[in-house]
């Protein structure tokens, strides 16, 4: 293997975050260029990833007695499918996903682009590792 692509991802999660599917395509990117001898091909690679953002939702976490909430926690999931054209054997389609909390006292607009940021390096990281881990 020599070359990989990256098609442009789309948000299906109704998150109202402006790019936040450009944001996951070049942290994937990005993450395979830096951890890779591959090469972005945008012409017959001899890998390709594509997929979808499925969710972005806010959960309250940590209840208190008084029906209060402590922490809330932003849950991003993104659907990838990796293939080969030239080997049908190497490939998966599946949904990852990672979530950060933080103090319910915060509005998630004043925390989520460092909170978006960090769950999308976790999620490209469990991508790359499911996708090169058997090489």
């Amino acid at each position: 293997m020599e070359s990989f692509h990256v098609t442009n991802f789309v948000d299906r999660s109704n998150s109202a975050i402006p790019n936040l599917d450009i944001e996951f395509t070049t942290i994937l990117r990005d993450k395979i260029r830096q951890n890779s001898r591959l090469v972005f091909n945008e012409n017959e690679p001899d890998v390709s990833f594509e997929g979808e953002i499925s969710r972005f939702a806010i959960e309250n976490v940590s209840p208190t007695a008084d029906n209060q909430v402590d922490y809330n926690k932003l849950v991003i999931k993104v659907k990838v499918r990796y293939y080969s054209d030239e080997d049908p054997d190497i490939g998966f389609d599946r949904v990852f996903e990672h979530f950060e909390q933080f103090p319910a006292s915060q509005l998630l607009v004043d925390v989520q682009d460092q909170l978006v940021e960090t769950i999308f390096d976790q999620i490209a990281e469990q991508v790359f590792n499911e996708a090169f881990t058997n090489w």
